[in-house]
């Protein structure tokens, strides 16, 4: 029996990044990012170059057909450190992410992949209204 196909998003970041070789076992994958190294600057052998942010969908779409499975992993990080806990810059990066996840959703629906798991690290905290230290706590 053939195996899988499966369309990783995010392939060089952490995430992926740990479970990546069990992935590749498994399954016949196609790997996207907007990047082709990890953090550490170490090239991810197969992977493609994505914006999956961007509305044209035509752009990415080939990656979507007959595949089995989307993991997607992809994340938009905070684009511009230096301005640190800015909020209006939280926001923007944010609707990113749901710009990509939509966009991710909406090609797989059209595209007929029957299953597309999310997988984060992140944002189970997000935008939670920090407690003044307690010296009681």
């Amino acid at each position: 029996m053939s195996k899988r196909k499966v369309l990783i998003t995010g392939a060089a970041g952490k995430i992926a990044g740990q479970v990546l070789p069990a992935l590749r076992a498994r399954y016949d994958v196609t790997l996207l990012d907007v990047r082709t190294t990890d953090r550490a600057g170490n090239a991810i052998e197969g992977i493609q170059i994505a914006n999956l942010v961007d509305r044209q969908r035509d752009h990415y779409r080939q990656y979507f057909r007959g595949v089995d499975a989307v993991v997607h992993f992809g994340f938009v990080g905070n684009s511009n450190p230096a301005a640190g806990n800015d909020a209006n810059q939280r926001f923007w990066d944010e609707l990113a992410n749901v710009e990509m996840a939509y966009n991710i959703y909406q090609t797989a629906l059209e595209e007929g992949v029957r299953r597309v798991v999310v997988a984060s690290s992140n944002h189970a905290a997000d935008y939670y209204r920090k407690r003044a230290k307690s010296p009681w706590l």
